[in-house]
């Protein structure tokens, strides 16, 4: 019991230290673009990215780290199971770890669906939210009070549905285990008692297998749910990676020009500056030439 508290310690400390530094660089990264990528960037996708898809990352890391320790705790249980019967105890995993594969086959298709499901419902609530508070003289004159409750809604219930769905398949396979855990057990019983073996070692192998059946499943069932977590959370990961990347060598110029304390020692001065906006042939500034002194008002 020491040992599992310390572990969960641990691992929840692990992954809350991974975000935090991973979530602080983000919004860096995002703080110090220049002024013009901020204005063509969309600002619910960093703020999504930053709050939503964060929390998908620290369950991903979470269950991640789970899955580490309980695949190590379940190979130390195999192995000291081994020495008491290792045919019963290599066919009672066998049935787990066909059955845990079977299903992984079956959901894993639905389990793309819902992390895009996911992601997209989230980002479809920030923005409308956005833009309902940011517009409301416009929803006010022009009556569009349904309008933009109609967009939440149905951005709030795609995302509930998806995490509903999420529950489903992630503790669904247990019941389904113990079921087939409890079939396989009375089919063993059976075949016992028609070979003729004796009763009390009919009763020590019964024994080894609900003692593997008891030990083993809570943990592959760890190890299941760690995978559709992190499954689930799939795209809002992909997402912070492509904000990470995105304008790095832009972001790395403005943050050494920021970082620096004098930008000038004598004067400033421009000599033949044009500026034109992205989408105008037309120069709004054009061969413009500008001295400032330092200290000059």
């Amino acid at each position: 019991g020491f040992l599992r508290i310390t572990l969960l310690k641990s691992t929840l400390n692990i992954s809350r230290v991974l975000v935090e530094e991973i979530s602080s660089l983000l919004y860096r990264r995002m703080l110090y673009l220049p002024y013009e990528i901020h204005k063509e960037k969309n600002s619910s996708t960093r703020i999504i990215a930053l709050n939503t898809y964060t929390d998908f990352l620290i369950r991903s890391i979470n269950s991640f780290l789970y899955s580490i320790t309980s695949i190590l705790i379940c190979l130390s249980i195999t192995l000291t199971l081994f020495f008491i019967n290792w045919k019963i105890v290599l066919s009672v995993i066998s049935i787990f770890l066909i059955s845990y594969f079977l299903i992984f086959l079956k959901v894993k298709k639905n389990m793309i669906k819902l992390s895009n499901d996911a992601a997209l419902a989230s980002k479809n609530k920030v923005e409308t939210m956005q833009q309902a508070f940011g517009s409301t003289k416009n929803i006010i004159i022009d009556n569009l009070y349904e309008h933009f409750y109609q967009i939440f809604l149905n951005s709030n219930r795609l995302y509930r549905k998806s995490e509903m769905k999420l529950e489903v398949y992630t503790k669904s396979p247990r019941y389904l285990l113990e079921s087939i855990s409890l079939v396989t057990i009375s089919f063993v019983t059976l075949y016992l008692i028609g070979t003729g073996i004796d009763r009390v070692e009919i009763i020590t192998l019964l024994g080894v297998i609900a003692l593997s059946t008891q030990k083993i499943l809570p943990y592959l069932q760890i190890i299941f749910n760690s995978w559709t977590t992190i499954s689930f959370g799939d795209k809002g990961l992909q997402e912070i990676l492509k904000l990470l990347n995105d304008d790095f060598e832009l972001w790395r110029i403005n943050n050494n020009i920021q970082n620096k304390k004098n930008l000038f020692n004598y004067k400033l001065e421009l000599k033949d500056i044009s500026f034109k906006y992205k989408n105008n042939n037309e120069y709004t500034l054009k061969n413009v030439n500008l001295e400032i002194k330092k200290g000059s008002k």
